[in-house]
């Protein structure tokens, strides 16, 4: 997003409130950025150094998702040696993680099977959790994921899971 109207445009779009706006250690909401950007559209100059942190609030479950994704899309496996934590770590310093509750989705596998019509063969109800949580994100990757080139083959993998 190059601007503050983009930004704000793009909330309104996805329905929902920021939660957190950083300028210069100084967190604001919502409706102070609705008011900042009314100010700064009536001034005749640019601020530099300008920056908005928006956290997306995300499962547990897509959070990992997207962070799987980025690191290991170009993987047929996940690799045997992988730290799963510090992709948990990633995951929750990026997103706003709702659910942090740690009994389902131990493994990499669980969370974002490599292939997952193999893994879900004869699950269907854990399938179309699966697919209803591609979805969501399938909605706006760019708000997502920040390793752009890892949106392609998530959005084809969505597509071919529900036959799009």
């Amino acid at each position: 997003m190059s601007n503050l109207l983009e930004v704000i445009q793009a909330i309104n779009i996805q329905g929902k409130k920021i939660r957190k706006i950083t300028r210069n250690d100084k967190t604001y909401d919502n409706e102070e950025l609705k008011s900042f950007h009314k100010d700064l559209k009536e001034s005749s100059y640019l601020m530099k150094g300008f920056k908005i942190v928006i956290k997306e609030s995300l499962s547990r479950r897509r959070a990992l998702i997207v962070i799987l994704q980025e690191y290991f899309f170009k993987d047929i496996v996940y690799p045997k040696d992988m730290i799963f934590e510090f992709y948990e770590n990633k995951a929750n310093s990026r997103f706003i993680v709702e659910n942090r509750d740690k009994t389902a989705f131990k493994t990499p596998q669980e969370a974002h099977p490599k292939k997952p019509r193999e893994y879900y063969e004869d699950k269907n109800h854990q399938m179309y959790h699966y697919i209803k949580s591609l979805e969501l994100l399938c909605l706006l990757p760019d708000s997502y994921f920040e390793k752009t080139e890892a949106i392609e083959p998530f959005i084809k993998l969505y597509h071919d899971l529900t036959d799009k």
